[in-house]
């Protein structure tokens, strides 16, 4: 469809006007077919996932109870169960309990992990 327009757009250019003015309307017609009537962005709704502390700390016990060895992120035992007990201060305070014994005995971990895993 374009097509056509285009070689019209050129023939009705050709017999009536001369070579520079011919270039100038042919450029400013393309410029507008090409252009479109469609809006130039659209706006899209961005949405934050915010983080479940249930979730994350059903995720670390779950590796424990699997036999991952105890490591680093015991560093964030703290920050893990402050934001639980936001969310669910009786499941907060079973994590922080079962966290604080596997602190105290890493060896045990797995079986420590297995019980709470069934309590959260």
């Amino acid at each position: 469809m374009r097509s056509s327009i285009v070689k019209a757009l050129v023939q009705i250019c050709r017999k009536s006007v001369p070579n520079v003015v011919f270039v100038l309307l042919l450029l400013s017609g393309l410029s507008v077919l090409f252009s479109g009537c469609n809006p130039a962005t659209k706006n899209d709704v961005m949405y934050e996932l915010k983080p479940d502390p249930l979730k994350d700390a059903q995720t670390l016990v779950e590796r424990y109870a699997a036999g991952q060895p105890v490591g680093s992120e015991m560093t964030s035992y703290a920050s893990l169960i402050e934001q639980l007990k936001k969310v669910d201060a009786t499941k907060g305070d079973l994590l922080e309990k079962g966290l604080s014994e596997i602190e105290k005995s890493p060896a045990s971990a797995q079986k420590i992990a297995k019980d709470l895993r069934e309590q959260l």
